[in-house]
């Protein structure tokens, strides 16, 4: 059971692709409803920022209650609009697909920062939920929804990631008021004024490949995209793929989530999903790039990198878990030995990834896992 209040959202998804969602309180949910706008033209209406209903307000909200059916789909999305206006369900449900979610949704989010002048508060969770197996008692059942929260809340499997709103973002309705509590900083103003993201896009080749290949024997799914790969030019000679993960079947077709690794580093958002059907291999799509010049192995280790990042910065960078070592592409064509981790500055945690060498920071995303900070536990 969901319950919410404005245009924020729940939305629930099959493999396929979106299987429902929440009814906003919005006046552009109701030219919907009346057949006067089109479903899909609702982010970009004027009347998407007109509530009828929110929190915040002199009256207590009418709230929208929904009952939903893990069997008609077991992914989940909470969101606010600041996330479903810019990302369609087709590629929140690829955000799924990913072995490392919160590299793709940090990329992908770049990516479309770029492009925009501005943008609301955007906060996401994704969830998802094993299939219902048989019921044993209404106990087990009690329990299993009781896990379930607690997912949602703590998000250990799942992902939020917060962009706050720069000056002059107000919504109408006066649902939009910040908390001021663990707020990102806004994207950088540069000279000309013109918004962008925190640091720009990861330079990995997009990969969409149609083919029609036998899987070759004993090097199974990995080796054959990875022969594929190289034939393309996508991925270099000192450069592999790894499975990650269990494969997924949907609609008779074997789905393979694949992670590519320089000399057995992994490289920063570098993944591609190799399609399987009667044993051949039919498509390939993703990210990857052909990694050269560079030596994966880190010069420093994470605690030093941290040190060395905190005097570049003049502020004091604490690690929030132990650092994984990257491969890090900043442009086409130019790769570091990194490191990826989350840490916190003046107490907000950020997922950053820095040079394993210099310290530079090279990629820095304002991210909150987990709970509210001074929220009740």
């Amino acid at each position: 059971v969901s319950v919410h209040a404005g245009d924020s959202r729940v939305i629930q998804f099959s493999d396929e692709g979106k299987a429902k969602r929440t009814f906003d309180h919005s006046i552009a949910q109701l030219n919907v409803l009346r057949g006067l706008t089109a479903e899909e033209d609702m982010a970009a209406h004027p009347d998407q920022k007109k509530l009828f209903c929110h929190l915040g307000g002199e009256e207590t909200p009418d709230a929208e209650y929904e009952h939903w059916d893990p069997a008609q789909g077991g992914r989940f999305v909470v969101c606010s609009d600041g996330f479903w206006e810019i990302f369609p369900p087709d590629e929140i449900l690829l955000l799924f697909a990913a072995s490392e979610p919160l590299e793709a949704i940090e990329r992908r989010f770049a990516r479309k920062l770029e492009h925009m002048e501005d943008h609301d508060n955007t906060t996401a969770i994704l969830a998802e939920i094993p299939a219902p197996r048989r019921r044993k008692s209404w106990f087990g059942r009690v329990l299993r929804r009781a896990a379930l929260a607690s997912a949602l809340c703590t998000a250990p499997a799942a992902l939020a990631a917060q962009v706050a709103e720069g000056e002059g973002g107000g919504r109408e309705g006066g649902a939009k008021q910040s908390s001021g509590q663990g707020e990102a900083p806004a994207p950088r103003q540069t000279e000309s004024g013109r918004r962008q993201s925190p640091d720009g896009p990861v330079a990995l080749d997009d990969v969409y490949i149609e083919t029609d290949r036998e899987i070759a024997p004993g090097g199974g799914v990995a080796q054959t995209a990875e022969d594929e790969l190289r034939k393309n030019g996508k991925i270099g000679p000192d450069d592999d793929l790894a499975e990650t993960g269990k494969s997924r079947k949907v609609a008779g077709k074997t789905i393979v989530r694949l992670r590519q690794r320089h000399k057995g580093v992994p490289v920063y958002a570098g993944e591609v999903t190799a399609v399987v059907e009667n044993g051949r291999l039919i498509g390939i799509q993703g990210h990857a790039a052909a990694v050269s010049g560079v030596d994966p192995l880190p010069a420093n280790d994470y605690p030093a990198v941290l040190a060395l990042a905190g005097k570049r910065l003049g502020k004091s960078i604490e690690a929030r878990d132990e650092g994984t070592a990257v491969v890090f592409a900043s442009a086409p064509g130019r790769f570091h030995a990194a490191w990826a981790g989350v840490a916190a500055i003046d107490g907000v945690e950020e997922r950053m990834v820095f040079d394993a060498r210099t310290g530079e920071i090279l990629l820095r995303f304002p991210v909150r896992i987990g709970l509210v900070p001074n929220a009740p536990r």
